[in-house]
């Protein structure tokens, strides 16, 4: 089967941002994470890239998945602590997906047919699907296949729509992640020049 890492393939069309490429190196990245045994770790996320924003999405995402599996502890310490942790990594996970939208609503076209699941959305599927991936690989081979199929599955999809954006054929339905634990400064959309 083929590794996910190496299974996406990008949009050239345009200036429009290519996720291809980019969810190529953040799975690399994954790779290494596991490859190293890290699970609760600390990292510094820094956000000026598009390939920044997925790997700490990616990040934040396993960190979450890790504190899941801690918040099934019978020891009630451990689970507020589980809960907490996973919180504050769920926060900065839909902050991330925010970032990633806000970077393709300048390509977006007034007129052009709305697509209802934001970039943000999609990626951040796809590192979970990711996670999933890594997870099942030495547990059962059949599921693990499974999963990377709807990855490159899902990768298409993305494709498309990525070149639809890149076309003017299409934009995302502009719905930021809206969650009560969110700061006001996350929830600041940048201007979409298809709405009036």
């Amino acid at each position: 089967m083929t590794d996910p890492a190496v299974a996406a393939t990008g949009v050239a069309e345009t200036d429009c941002p290519d996720l291809g490429p980019v969810l190529q190196r953040a799975f690399a990245t994954g790779n290494e994470w596991f490859a190293a045994g890290l699970t609760l770790f600390e990292r510094d996320c820094p956000t000026g890239t598009l390939d920044e924003l997925v790997v700490k999405l990616l990040y934040h995402n396993l960190q979450v998945w890790h504190f899941e599996d801690q918040g099934r502890a019978a020891d009630d310490e451990r689970v507020v602590e589980a809960w907490r942790g996973g919180m504050a990594h769920n926060k900065e996970r839909n902050v991330a997906i925010n970032a990633i939208d806000a970077l393709f609503v300048p390509h977006y076209r007034q007129g052009a047919e709305v697509h209802s699941e934001s970039i943000g959305a999609i990626t951040d599927r796809l590192t979970i699907l990711f996670l999933k991936w890594k997870n099942y690989l030495p547990r059962c081979a059949r599921t693990a296949a499974a999963i990377a199929g709807h990855i490159e599955e899902l990768i298409a999809c993305l494709r498309t729509l990525q070149q639809r954006i890149a076309r003017g054929q299409a934009r995302c339905l502009r719905l930021p992640r809206i969650k009560l634990y969110l700061e006001e400064s996350s929830l600041t959309e940048s201007p979409d020049p298809t709405r009036r």
